[in-house]
């Protein structure tokens, strides 16, 4: 089909109809953040640390409910504007005048209508995404203070994890650019693939190992000798003073 005839074919009323039939499908794919990502990706970005994984799930959920309730406000006021704009179309009233950042503009009714139309479809896309994220974080919420005994984790929780915490993400960091140095493969995947590797918090079939592919034993292997190198380096100092 030449370009020339693929504009004319696309009206607004041919659009129109292609959103009405397909904007079911867009909602049921309208999900970025999978649940997978949620698990492994978001909560257990602070390693296997009860206090510090609820501490980061805590600041996603708080974002995607502020993020999903600013969403439903837009939409609730270009309902009611959409109604308003719909009586008067109904009144027999065409044209308005408002105000906007170039001073009075004319508005045609009808196409204010769609306007509001399109922007409440494209609300309804994207809520479909923060209302899952919003629903799996709550999920996951229970079930990390169910881990807890039963007790949301507090602050003073996480502060007494912190010192274990950055002692485990230091040696992580150093462990992954030593891979980084002897594979090849950059340190970002490595931390990737713990990501991968760490323990789910609901859904069983997302423990995945897959560092056996990348023959991390014989790393391990390495990096153990290499610290008894250092050790007997440190032991040898320590001896002279």
């Amino acid at each position: 089909m030449k370009m020339i005839d693929r504009i004319k074919q696309i009206s607004l009323k041919y659009i129109d109809n292609k959103m009405n039939e397909l904007k079911g499908q867009f909602i049921e794919m309208g999900q970025l953040k999978s649940e997978f990502d949620m698990e492994k990706f978001t909560i257990k970005k602070e390693g296997n640390f009860l206090s510090h994984n609820f501490h980061f799930l805590m600041r996603q959920y708080s974002l995607a409910l502020q993020e999903l309730r600013r969403m439903l406000l837009d939409k609730e006021e270009l309902t009611r504007r959409l109604e308003e704009y719909q009586e008067l179309l109904q009144s027999g009233i065409k044209t308005v005048d408002e105000d906007s950042e170039h001073g009075r503009v004319k508005r045609y009714i009808d196409i204010e209508i769609c306007r509001c139309e399109n922007r409440i479809d494209g609300l309804d896309i994207n809520l479909a995404n923060k209302a899952c994220m919003v629903s799996y974080f709550e999920s996951c919420r229970i079930k990390l203070i169910e881990l807890n005994g039963g007790k949301a984790p507090t602050n003073e929780q996480y502060q007494k994890e912190e010192p274990e915490y950055w002692r485990w993400f230091l040696l992580k960091k150093a462990l992954n650019q030593h891979k980084h140095a002897k594979s090849g493969i950059s340190e970002g995947v490595w931390d990737n693939i713990d990501l991968l590797e760490e323990l789910p918090v609901l859904n069983k079939d997302y423990q995945i190992e897959v560092g056996s592919k990348f023959k991390i034993e014989e790393i391990d292997k390495e990096i153990a000798e290499h610290k008894k190198i250092a050790n007997r380096h440190c032991n040898k100092l320590e001896d002279k003073t």
